[in-house]
């Protein structure tokens, strides 16, 4: 029946409880003598009933409805099944209250488990994370570690996660890797002999399509998942499968709602005198709109949802009863020939396990949008704005560590492993609703991080350009490259000159050869009017840098002056090597790619989607209007040989956007740099493409490329409210098979948008929100405002083909890994510089296998690489170095069977399709 209430994945009927209505125990105010509940203000009721949107449904909708059928039928519908209540409590982390309430909650949670294990020996119980959950615990509760560690090994209480529980997607590659790899490592330490053969994700959605490969090359063979449940529903993904993965790899996994036995009437009292009754009850409340689509016969009931205690009801925050979990199973099994008991995911699974032949199979992609709603929350001010740079810098850092170890300097193992470790902690749980003080820290943690990651990187490419033999005292930067591929790039660079009579400058490679530059800007030295000298000069240089190496540049006085680059104030047209760009009072009318022909509107443009925000928990809202840029102010033009740039600005609505552009026609290539003010509001900012025409679209995800085609995604459920968005974690690329343009976002969102009526590509940037004064959300981030200034970089990139033709995936990874200049101001002593003025220490190919890490290991140097396109390869990797061995080995260090040979320097191997491949090579 139309609005009939669904019990399922979409229940935050607490989380509204708790925030919207705000009640608390003891909150009932005194009227007259009498107790009264406080009155609910139509904002905070309509608040309410918007978020109970998600637990409504109409006819048609494919999502089960509580069904009432008689005991017999019930005992039918679930003969030869075995039934598990899996006892829980989600951490959800900053949800409603602070992260101090958060952790005293979860050291009672769990301490309440030993308790009830010490009545209760057939009680089980199961931890999500190290970091939110388990860690809180060790600090509030160290006279019980021994007793949990026993329980843990015993497998009475036991561990289904990794070090945090954060979005996979919306994890950086390396991020999640280390997240898996460091969460198992503290476990193993704690509690030597833990099952940890179960990875359950519980809040968040599934992630990429690599899912099943990046799992089992962690150590995991089981996976439960419970977001988005609606819309696998709807797509028919059974309750149970194998996920296979694009590399064929096969992953048991489950799914299904995240809450249970929310409310007390689920397990009515009176069950042993009234027992069909009672059967009827948890069949209607708990069971029946879990079964289908049907998976295998194994059925386990979620016994828990956000910070509930264990065993205990909690929809009301004024209640949390006892429920007699454990008479009622004694009493089921004396009734019932169906099984039914406690247990944990990992007693679930092994059940199932028995199933595997007959279970099917799903093939291909689970999560093509995550949250369609919040991309671009607190913009500049976000942690996921901080924790990609944070990544990135490790990741890098880590590259250059390792190649000055093969010179003889101390690898930073341990200072690696902290800074991950501080990196992991801001990818906690539901951050996006931290309290203002648990934010600000989570914050300054994120940018130290960043500041402590790019300082001992930068140490590392000191010490590797300090042992170069230079040529005598002269002016020079060394350039590095941190990709195993050579790569022929503009790059920034700032030249010094210890001449003070220079009025130009020559740049020279290690080999003596002029290097093509651009000047950008002169740091003049005389106060004359017009200046003639100058010591130091910004540049722009055409630099071949070897792979995974470096190269130097020299600086020189030259004759004659600098050659600045033409500068307009006007201009209705630009004209480059391979576009025409046509220039209005909207921006940048159009580009037209000089190869094909094809005409892209509006390149880069930002709008602003002005939301009518619904009064829902989720700060979702269909577009109100839409502002676009109608008489941009032209600022300038600057046309240059190696790269051309301009600049616009205007408003749009109430905020103010200034926008450069770059354009290099070397590598065919715009980037931009926007700087948005924003006044705050509803809404969200977005960089758009006008395409051509129709074509297909790809992304970029863990370790693949995934088809995004929105025709085939069902937009169903809470976290698919905005109809036509998708993921891609750093690119988005479109092409209709001649022709192609590829979106970056290098510090924008993962999130994009198809709008089909005029055919643009959006990219999320900033989302703004109202200030919240009534509801729990008061104290919430400030951030979410979205105030004031916000700066985001993001590329265009125009191709012939597609994206496979234009080896996207490597030219994608070189914008996201700039070229890195280091000044060689700590030589070592004479002998000691042995490096010539250019090398590479690591090269890869073929083109379609790219690089994700190398770093050191307990001696070993490890590298992972990764095939992109969906190829069979012999990859060959060379190195300056003799080696020893090498081997495969999963992400925890542990050998796999694959043959790797070692020829003098080099290291060979065969590579399937979208295969993951780490080596420990010594």
């Amino acid at each position: 029946m139309p609005g009939k209430l669904v019990r399922g994945p979409s229940i935050n009927v607490p989380r509204i409880i708790h925030g919207v209505v705000g009640l608390r125990s003891g909150a009932h105010h005194r009227l007259n003598g009498r107790r009264e509940k406080p009155k609910m203000k139509r904002r905070e009721f309509l608040g309410l009933m918007g978020a109970l949107g998600g637990l409504f449904v109409s006819p048609g909708t494919s999502f089960a409805a509580e069904e009432k059928i008689g005991y017999q039928k019930i005992r039918e519908r679930l003969a030869g099944m075995k039934l598990f209540i899996i006892p829980y409590s989600h951490t959800d982390w900053a949800w409603v209250n602070s992260r101090q309430w958060m952790i005293h909650r979860h050291s009672i949670v769990l301490s309440e488990a030993l308790d009830v294990l010490r009545t209760t020996p057939e009680f089980r119980f199961y931890i999500e994370t190290w970091n939110e959950q388990f860690d809180a615990f060790l600090h509030r509760r160290p006279e019980r570690v021994p007793e949990m560690r026993l329980a843990m090994q015993q497998g009475k209480i036991a561990v289904c996660g990794a070090f945090c529980n954060q979005h996979p997607s919306w994890m950086e590659t390396e991020s999640y890797i280390r997240n898996l790899v460091i969460g198992r490592k503290l476990f193993q330490r704690f509690a030597p002999g833990v099952n940890l053969e179960v990875m359950t994700h519980n809040d968040v959605t599934p992630g990429p399509s690599q899912m099943p490969q990046i799992l089992t090359k962690a150590g995991y063979r089981y996976y439960h998942i419970n977001r988005p449940d609606r819309a696998l529903t709807a797509e028919g993904v059974p309750r149970d499968f194998f996920w296979v993965g694009p590399d064929g790899t096969e992953l048991l996994t489950s799914r299904g709602f995240v809450c249970g036995f929310m409310r007390a009437d689920s397990l009515p009292n009176d069950f042993a005198v009234n027992w069909e009754k009672a059967v009827r009850t948890l069949y209607e409340k708990e069971i029946s709109f879990r079964l289908e689509p049907r998976g295998g016969r194994v059925f386990g009931l979620p016994f828990g949802c956000d910070d509930s205690r264990p065993l205990r009801s909690w929809l009301n925050i004024s209640q949390e009863p006892l429920l007699p979990v454990a008479e009622f199973i004694r009493e089921w099994n004396k009734r019932e020939e169906i099984s039914l008991r406690f247990g944990t995911p990992i007693d679930a699974f092994h059940e199932l396990e028995k199933e595997r032949v007959a279970l099917p199979r799903h093939r291909g992609i689970l999560d093509p949008t995550m949250w369609t709603h919040w991309y671009g929350l607190n913009g500049n001010e976000g942690l996921r704005f901080w924790r990609t740079q944070a990544d990135q810098a490790l990741v890098s850092g880590e590259c250059f560590w390792s190649l000055a170890a093969g010179l003889g300097e101390s690898y930073p193992e341990t200072r690696y492993e902290g800074l991950w470790r501080d990196l992991l902690r801001t990818y906690s749980h539901a951050q996006m609703w931290l309290f203002s003080a648990d934010y600000a820290a989570q914050l300054d943690r994120v940018k130290s991080t960043l500041l402590a990651s790019k300082d001992l990187r930068d140490d590392a490419t000191q010490r590797i350009a300090g042992r170069i033999e230079r040529k005598d005292d002269r002016s020079c930067v060394v350039l590095f490259n941190d990709l195993p591929w050579e790569r022929t790039e503009v790059v920034p660079v700032w030249a010094e000159l210890q001449d003070v009579t220079a009025t130009n400058l020559l740049v020279r490679d290690g080999r003596g050869n002029v290097i093509p530059h651009q000047p950008i800007d002169i740091n003049w030295y005389e106060v004359t009017t017009p200046p003639t000298t100058f010591r130091e000069a910004n540049l722009l240089v055409l630099a071949r840098v070897p792979a995974m190496g470096y190269t130097t540049l020299y600086f020189e006085p030259a004759p004659g002056r600098v050659n600045m680059p033409d500068v307009s104030i006007s201009a209705t047209t630009l004209e480059t090597e391979f576009a025409t760009l046509e220039f209005s009072g909207r921006g940048v009318e159009s580009l037209v790619e000089k190869q094909s022909g094809a005409r892209y509107s509006l390149p880069g443009s930002i709008i602003f989607n002005e939301i009518e925000e619904k009064p829902h928990t989720y700060h979702y809202g269909p577009v109100a209007k839409t502002y676009r840029w109608t008489d941009a102010r032209f600022q300038s033009v600057v046309r240059g040989p190696l790269r051309s740039s301009f600049t616009f600005e205007g408003a749009l609505g109430p905020h103010q956007v200034l926008l450069n552009a770059h354009l290099y026609p070397h590598g065919r290539r715009m980037a931009f740099e926007a700087r948005i003010k924003s006044t705050g509001g509803s809404g969200h900012f977005m960089a758009t493409l006008g395409l051509p025409g129709l074509g297909k679209f790809v992304a970029d995800t863990h370790f693949c490329v995934e088809e995004r085609d929105v025709s085939k995604i069902s937009y169903k459920g809470e976290e698919r409210l905005r109809n036509n968005v998708f993921y891609g974690a750093h690119w988005v690329s479109y092409s209709d098979g001649e022709k192609g343009a590829t979106f970056i976002g290098t510090t924008g969102e993962k999130g994009y948008q198809l709008f089909p009526e005029d055919n643009t590509l959006g990219h999320f940037l900033l989302m703004v929100n109202p200030p919240d004064t009534t509801t729990w959300e008061r104290f919430v981030t400030k951030a979410r405002e979205g105030l004031g200034l916000h700066y985001f970089d993001y590329q265009l990139l125009f191709h012939p083909g597609d994206w496979k033709a234009a080896n996207v995936a490597r030219r994608a990874l070189e914008a996201r890994h700039p070229i890195l200049t280091a000044f060689a101001d700590n030589p070592r002593l004479p002998h000691e510089r042995t490096l010539p003025e250019e090398k590479s220490f690591l090269a890869l190919s073929p083109r379609t296998v790219q690089y994700s890490a190398f770093y050191l290991e307990r001696g070993r140097n490890i590298v992972r690489v990764y095939e992109s396109a969906g190829l069979k390869g012999s990859v060959v990797l060379d190195l300056p170095i003799g080696i020893t061995s090498a081997k495969e080995v999963d992400f925890n260090g542990s050998p796999r069977q694959k043959t790797i040979s070692v020829s003098g320097n080099s290291v060979h191997f065969e590579i399937e399709p979208w295969e993951i491949v780490t080596l420990a090579i010594t």
